[in-house]
């Protein structure tokens, strides 16, 4: 087995140390396995078919996806727009 040196961010430190006190184990005992899975079930994006990104493009927006665009593009006709929701317009035209 290797040994390797990661940097996590605080909330992902918390909870490893949240997990390894609660299963009374040293935190890479914890995250050993952890990684481990991710590892396994990750998926290069080299991998991905160009079959796939054109079926992911052509399933379109969700219903909850287009309820949003009507709302955001009703509020623009009536010129009541907030800065962030046109962000959030423009997010999701381009």
């Amino acid at each position: 087995m290797s040994t390797l040196q990661i940097e996590v961010d605080a909330e992902t430190e918390n909870r490893l140390e949240r997990l390894s006190r609660q299963e009374g184990s040293a935190m890479g005992e914890v995250a050993s396995p952890l990684l481990a899975q991710a590892a396994r079930t990750a998926r290069p994006t080299s991998e991905i078919t160009e079959a796939e990104l054109l079926q992911k493009i052509n399933e379109g927006w969700s219903p909850e996806g287009w309820d949003r665009y009507h709302a955001l593009t009703s509020k623009r006709r009536t010129e009541n727009l907030t800065r962030d929701e046109y962000a959030e317009l423009v997010a999701l035209t381009y």
